[in-house]
């Protein structure tokens, strides 16, 4: 199984994927609540309440499970994402000024709440029609580094890509492909085009645009197109529309 390994952490598996941090005696790592897989026999669980403003205005849990190794022997704690999807790891060290995300990307980080924090900023678009298109709401998940800085692990889905463009360097992605970018990156949209274009390939009115420098995080397989091959089965008044009931 393909494996992702730095000191503090590793990620198991190739899809719906794992990652395991390692926990000195005294050491705590956070997630979302229902992230966690499995722990060493030291480990104990315990709420916290850190990022609380910055969690709510990004529809992240307030209140979020702290694990700490309380033994005297390394130990470890395993998170995993709660939807199916492959895990990216980020370094905060490389970004001093934070990182934007999609709301709903974050579920994991190292340290205990000092080492990683969720903050709330506004859309950096420069335009109405780029606050509305771009996939992104007017406020903004930022995750920034603490006094020491660590590792927030991001949920995404299909094949990541990671692209530093250079300064002027454009990128036009498709709404619902970018997991983040840096904070010196232009974020704006760019017209698909006429009538049938916009309404006939697939991909709307606009496309997304990210202008350099700085680093994207893109997926192949946002989370809404997977679920749009499962529609939920509609029981009211006891019918099922989806296509297994019709089946």
């Amino acid at each position: 199984k393909a494996t992702t390994t730095t000191q503090s952490w590793r990620i198991h598996g190739t899809d719906a994927q794992v990652v395991e941090i390692a926990l000195a005696p005294g050491e705590s790592a956070m997630c979302e609540p229902g992230s966690m897989c499995y722990t060493s026999n030291s480990v104990q669980v315990k709420m916290s309440a850190t990022s609380m403003f910055g969690s709510a205005m990004t529809s992240e849990s307030m209140i979020k499970p702290k694990y700490t190794n309380t033994g005297n022997e390394p130990g470890f704690v395993a998170f995993t994402p709660n939807m199916p999807a492959n895990i990216v790891a980020l370094d905060l060290s490389q970004y001093s000024e934070g990182f934007f995300v999609k709301q709903g990307m974050y579920f994991a980080q190292t340290g205990g709440g000092d080492a990683v924090r969720i903050q709330a900023g506004m859309n950096p678009a420069k335009s109405c029609a780029a606050c509305c298109c771009t996939g992104f709401s007017l406020v903004m998940q930022t995750i920034e580094p603490g006094p020491s800085p660590g590792f927030a692990f991001l949920a995404a889905s299909g094949t990541i890509l990671e692209k530093e463009l250079a300064a002027g360097e454009v990128i036009i992605v498709s709404t619902g492909c970018v997991v983040g970018f840096s904070k010196n990156i232009t974020l704006s949209v760019r017209s698909n085009g006429g009538c049938c274009v916009c309404c006939f390939s697939g991909e709307g009115l606009f496309s997304t645009t990210l202008e350099g420098p700085g680093k994207v995080m893109l997926q192949s397989m946002p989370i809404t197109k997977i679920r749009a091959l499962f529609p939920r089965a509609n029981l009211q008044n006891g019918t099922d529309t989806s296509k297994a009931g019709a089946a």
